[in-house]
């Protein structure tokens, strides 16, 4: 059985772009955190600290944009895989995020700093889950149904 790959729209080629970029721009980011140039700036480091699934998450992110460029289905596993990655790693951070903003002042906990950083993560998570859902909708195979013949219409 071979599998008809339909033609790439624009907004999908966007996506890959976007998708390539998210995982180049943390890069530098988390290898400069692993040689310890941030050890002393962190109060509180994070939930997964040089956490491997970090780097899965930014390998998921880059074949899942090779396939989406060749509009394989396996995007849409790989970029689902991702989001439930996304979703499992920032959890646990955003609990102890809460954790030690409730120990803080209601001035500070009210603040809209505060509420832009939960935004920001929700926004994430909403932005992730369309991803994955447009990813499934536009690589999902299109079932075909062969044209009925003159004896098969009358029944």
């Amino acid at each position: 059985m071979t599998e008809s790959r339909p033609v790439r729209p624009l907004l999908a080629t966007i996506l890959c772009i976007y998708l390539v970029v998210s995982v180049l721009v943390p890069v530098p980011i988390a290898l400069i955190s692993i040689w310890g140039y941030f050890h002393s700036v962190f109060i509180y480091h994070p939930t997964l600290p040089h956490s491997a699934m970090s780097w899965v998450n930014c390998g998921l992110g880059i074949t899942g944009a090779v396939a989406l460029w060749q509009m394989r289905r396996v995007a849409f596993y790989l970029l689902a895989t991702r989001f439930g990655l996304v979703l499992l790693l920032r959890f646990p951070l955003i609990l102890a995020y809460s954790r030690r903003i409730s120990t803080m002042p209601p001035a500070i906990t009210h603040s809209m700093t505060v509420n832009m950083a939960y935004a920001v993560i929700v926004a994430e998570w909403i932005l992730s889950a369309l991803i994955v859902w447009y990813v499934y909708k536009i690589t999902s195979p299109k079932v075909l149904s062969p044209p009925l013949s003159e004896p098969e219409l009358i029944v």
